[in-house]
């Protein structure tokens, strides 16, 4: 299903020194709950999953293996901020786009 999910728990998991059944212990469901999460057979309801990012320590896109759509490069951060500032480029961004 997500070996994305699956990849990051488990890496999150040795990083951790946390094992499976400590894993299920903790989020209060089987190991074979666990199991079927770290093998990508299913994902884990959302409330687990925000259990997990708290357990670990991270946000949801990186426990999900996603990029954050957030996350801006540096030239995307120059852009808006131009965008913002200068009047001028503003007009012209808003008359491309409209």
């Amino acid at each position: 299903m997500d070996k994305n999910f699956s990849n990051q728990l488990k890496r999150l998991m040795t990083e951790n020194d946390i094992t499976q059944k400590d894993l299920a212990d903790k989020l209060k469901v089987t190991t074979a709950t666990t199991s079927r999460w770290l093998s990508g057979e299913i994902m884990p309801r959302l409330d687990k999953i925000l259990i997990l990012c708290e357990l670990f320590n991270i946000d949801l896109y990186s426990l999900l293996g996603i990029k954050d759509p957030y996350d801006l490069t540096e030239k995307e951060k120059r852009i808006i901020s131009h965008y913002k500032n200068d009047p001028e480029f503003k007009l012209i961004v808003d008359r491309i786009l409209n």
